[in-house]
């Protein structure tokens, strides 16, 4: 229980000394107008510690032991994506203690943990990682000349949003369904794709695609994009181009069924 103001120190000696000249509890209670446990309890203490002093309200003491807390922080570092309800199940059954969730929360914060959104990466599965890695080993004994060479390309997907952009606005309580507190949104948001490229010696071409890219798509962003920024940025000197593993860039421009297309897609390259 939250303990009150505390009664001040005049107050108290006037309950000792009232109480001194023979009052009851009842009586004290009445002529100052105080409630009869209050001046239960400070009479109590009186006979105790013959002090009318207020005593010190007693911390929250800590219900997991050490290990236990432990426990608590290996479980927490493998189920990251639990709830406050989840956890607080998992202390009852395990440490058979009943705790609150509030004091769950309390336990996590003294972890040193907290509730974060989670930044979002691309999903990588383990032959994706040893191909990185293997990639990366590959190239570790590159020097600054070498790197000065590799033009790099990528394309990124941006959707068209409307209205206010963001889960949070200033507004009153009733002010819920106001036209300028809402954020509008729609089913399916248009979208661009935008390609572009750079190098060391600087910025390539900056080419956007309406909707998805197909590999003739892509062929003509090529045409358009990299072969300019390649004369730009390394005139007649010779340079790598550096793409990622996108279908586009891939599968379906390299493996396309028609093999009329893929005769045509390789001798592209090879003349680029």
């Amino acid at each position: 229980m939250v303990r009150g103001k505390p009664i001040s120190i005049d107050i108290r000696e006037l309950i000792i000394e009232k109480h001194k000249a023979g009052l009851s509890v009842s009586q004290i209670s009445r002529h100052l107008d105080i409630v009869r446990s209050t001046v239960s309890r400070i009479l109590k203490r009186f006979r105790e510690t013959g002090s009318s002093q207020p005593g010190r309200a007693k911390g929250n003491l800590c219900k997991l032991t050490k290990r236990e807390l432990r426990l608590f922080e290996r479980h927490m570092n493998a189920k990251r994506n639990d709830s406050i309800a989840q956890l607080t199940e998992w202390v009852r059954l395990t440490f058979d203690k009943p705790l609150s969730e509030r004091t769950i929360r309390r336990y996590v914060s003294r972890c040193g943990y907290k509730y974060y959104s989670a930044v979002r990466k691309p999903f990588l599965t383990k032959l994706n990682k040893r191909a990185c890695l293997r990639w990366a080993l590959m190239q570790r004994g590159w020097t600054t000349t070498q790197w000065d060479r590799v033009l790099w390309s990528d394309e990124s997907s941006f959707k068209i949003y409307f209205g206010q952009v963001g889960s949070k606005v200033l507004r009153k309580k009733f002010q819920a369904l106001d036209p300028t507190c809402v954020s509008r949104c729609v089913q399916r948001p248009a979208s661009v794709m935008v390609w572009g490229c750079m190098s060391a010696a600087g910025v390539g071409e900056l080419k956007v695609c309406v909707g998805g890219i197909t590999a003739e798509k892509y062929i003509g962003v090529l045409e358009a994009g990299m072969l300019p920024s390649k004369r730009r940025l390394f005139q007649r000197r010779r340079f790598l181009f550096q793409q990622d593993n996108a279908s586009p860039h891939t599968v379906s421009i390299i493996q396309t069924p028609d093999p009329n297309t893929a005769k045509r897609t390789t001798a592209w390259f090879a003349s680029s």
